[in-house]
């Protein structure tokens, strides 16, 4: 070969040369992209995020204009894989939901959400927790979550001393772990009777028919006790504090109430009237023809009743006491007593199971009746559920009851929403309360009169009135 075809030859084979090295350095570079991108990806699955920052910022640097969106997408896809695993879910949600619904970066950002979620139920954070969960739907197990922050949310309310709602919150969760058992719970606090909560929880009433009754419950607990009296001719009221005053008949001293102090409890007899005493003592003023006003002598006592000519008390060991006209030995000892409750001949008590047995053999009462009201011959129980019971074939169809009283006229009962009701035996004892009688919270049924107590701790008196006994326009107790 001469000289001349060599230098040719050479010439060719370094432009052969020049062009595949050009070309490997075009596909290098054409290559460099998902280069970065898979570099990236291994870092961020290895768990290497610093480095993959790095990578990624190089990759800006590097590429530049050349920089598509597919690539910056797949890489901050990786980088958000990389953040949600290391527990950086902010960081990961916020990367996630700028890369508009790139691969699974809609479901990654919900993921991301229920870790934080999850993270505020750890720490206390129940309501923001509960927000997340219920607004992330059948997301993973996001609803059992939304149930876990409700059973705590409704310790919160127990704990804040809302007991009702409470117990409906946890009612609403159904067989959720551990809420049934806890309203059951929550049902014996405010009942005070296992039976009656477990009633509660049986399904054979509704939600809605479950959260009037609670409501009852809780209208029940806060109604003052002892605080008004009627007797036959005079009402005696108790004052916030301990003090107590008295209208109408004085004939038999049974007003003579003036100097009393540090009484909780008062009642009426027919001509007398009682006082319990903060230390368990008895104060007792009226007619004694009896030795009804003995019971000044008692002590120990923690309830006490009157009938027209009977007082009754009962001891903190369950003794149920009695002085007057009649002698119950018979048709009442024995028991252990819980209260006591007195109409105008007869006594019914309540046991330590809650049931209730009478002196009267035709005043039955069944079941663990809330209160007991009596008259001559008549029972007329208040059932938890607001209704009344007796064997009386007229009983009122009353059903939001909260206090009750009776006597030889009337029936009177006070709604949960502070209205009263009235039920006559005869038509021409009708009654008209007061129109200003709002927001009653405890009822007393004297001879022929009956006393109201509101809120606001005013007392309003009618039906008769010969011997001034419903002049208590100027009471207030509280």
């Amino acid at each position: 070969m001469d000289k001349k075809h060599f230098s040719v030859i050479s010439v060719l084979v370094c432009a052969m040369a020049a062009i595949l090295v050009t070309a490997a350095l075009y596909t290098g570079w054409m290559n460099l992209p998902e280069h970065y991108v898979n570099r990236i990806s291994h870092l961020a699955e290895s768990g290497k995020m610093e480095e993959a920052n790095r990578k990624y910022e190089e990759m800006r640097r590097v590429l530049a204009e050349r920089l598509d969106r597919e690539v910056r997408t797949k890489c901050e896809y990786a980088l958000a894989c990389g953040m949600f695993a290391e527990g950086r879910y902010k960081d990961a949600q916020l990367l996630f939901g700028g890369l508009e619904g790139y691969a699974d970066s809609q479901e990654m950002i919900k993921a991301c959400y229920y870790e934080l979620a999850c993270i505020d139920l750890e720490n206390g954070k129940f309501h923001e927790a509960a927000e997340t969960f219920r607004s992330l739907g059948v997301f993973g197990e996001s609803q059992t979550k939304l149930k876990d922050c409700r059973v705590l949310m409704a310790e919160e309310l127990y704990a804040a001393g809302k007991l009702s709602e409470a117990f409906s919150a946890l009612v609403e969760l159904g067989d959720h772990p551990g809420a049934k058992e806890r309203a059951y719970e929550i049902a014996c606090v405010i009942t005070g009777d296992e039976q009656r909560a477990q009633s509660m929880l049986s399904g054979d009433v509704s939600p809605e028919e479950q959260e009037r009754r609670m409501a009852l419950e809780f209208a029940r607990k806060e109604l003052p006790i002892g605080k008004i009296a009627a007797g036959r001719y005079h009402s005696v009221a108790l004052q916030s504090d301990g003090s107590v005053v008295a209208v109408g008949s004085n004939e038999f001293g049974q007003c003579d109430v003036s100097t009393w102090k540090d009484v909780i409890y008062v009642c009426a007899g027919a001509e007398f009237t009682l006082g319990l005493k903060a230390d368990g003592t008895v104060l007792a003023t009226g007619n004694n023809d009896h030795g009804q006003l003995n019971a000044a002598t008692w002590t120990n006592v923690v309830a006490i009743a009157a009938n027209d000519y009977n007082a009754l008390g009962v001891t903190a060991d369950g003794e149920l006491l009695f002085c007057g006209f009649n002698n119950y030995s018979n048709s009442l000892g024995g028991y252990i007593v819980t209260d006591v409750y007195a109409g105008t001949y007869q006594v019914a008590c309540r046991l330590e199971d809650g049931t209730i047995v009478s002196s009267h053999p035709s005043a039955v009462v069944n079941g663990k009746p809330v209160s007991v009201a009596l008259s001559t011959a008549i029972a007329v129980s208040l059932d938890w559920d607001g209704s009344l019971v007796s064997s009386f074939e007229r009983t009122p169809d009353w059903n939001n009851i909260v206090a009750l009283a009776m006597n030889g006229r009337a029936i009177i009962g006070v709604n949960a929403d502070g209205s009263v009701e009235t039920f006559t035996f005869r038509e021409t004892d009708a009654l008209s309360v007061p129109a200003d009688a709002e927001n009653i919270v405890a009822v007393s049924a004297g001879g022929g009169h009956y006393l109201l107590l509101d809120k606001e701790g005013n007392v309003h008196a009618f039906g008769d009135n010969d011997f001034g006994q419903c002049d208590t326009a100027g009471w207030n107790l509280n």
